[in-house]
């Protein structure tokens, strides 16, 4: 196994990929890929949700808002550090324009008024998360899970423990979607990261995703843990 420094930051390459930034990551596709809101719904008062990985489109971030503005929704990509340079604030700015032009008036007047969707963004990769220990009700990342290959093992497993360490007892982190079969390196990575402590359970099952770029549905992956 490859060499990898914890704190390297080239490390977040492999994890908030350019899907991310795009439409790819369209609210619906989100929705649909995690049965996002139904879970959101069920959340209780003042719980903390955490965006993985959540790049410029955040319109995710805001459709939970307008559906529970008493939730605490935190997004955090590693992208999130280059916000001083004007092209990367233009580049945000272009993902609200274009949420906006598909939303109501009312919507968009109680996104205005409460901007939390789009200031409550925190630099950081998934290896070093930067929020308190136990304060996450529950966690997901959409299109982040990197090509599986042998030398990324000890990155899997330092995510791991970081997304355990983050999610209150009982809470659900929701990594999808992805194209690593159980029995792979990731597969068994997740395995060993239950059989380990990290996690209550965990798993990997059949999440075909379909994806309008290209107008294919692709044979994918969804990972489950309940810390």
């Amino acid at each position: 196994m490859s060499s990898i420094e914890r704190t390297d930051e080239s490390r977040a390459d492999l994890w908030f990929a350019d899907q991310t930034w795009g439409s790819y990551a369209r609210t619906e596709q989100v929705d649909k890929t995690f049965d996002l809101f139904d879970r959101v719904d069920r959340l209780p008062q003042g719980a903390t949700v955490l965006n993985l990985g959540s790049g410029w489109f955040l319109g995710v971030n805001a459709a939970m808002q307008l559906r529970r503005p008493d939730l605490n929704i935190i997004g955090v990509d590693s992208g999130y550090r280059l916000l001083s340079i004007s092209d990367e604030a233009h580049a945000l700015d272009e993902g609200v324009r274009e949420l906006y032009e598909t939303m109501s008036e009312s919507d968009r007047t109680a996104l205005e008024a409460d901007q939390r969707w789009r200031t409550n963004l925190v630099a950081g990769v998934v290896e070093q998360i930067p929020l308190a220990t136990g304060s996450v009700d529950l966690l997901f990342a959409h299109a982040v899970i990197p090509e599986n290959t042998e030398p990324h093992e000890r990155a899997f497993m330092w995510a791991f423990e970081e997304m355990s360490r983050v999610l209150k007892p009982g809470a659900q982190a929701l990594l999808a979607p992805h194209w690593d079969t159980p029995d792979s390196v990731w597969g068994r990575t997740v395995a060993a990261a239950v059989e380990g402590g990290l996690f209550d359970s965990g798993e990997v099952s059949e999440n075909p995703i379909y994806i309008p770029e290209i107008g294919h549905t692709l044979d994918a992956y969804m990972t489950t843990f309940v810390r």
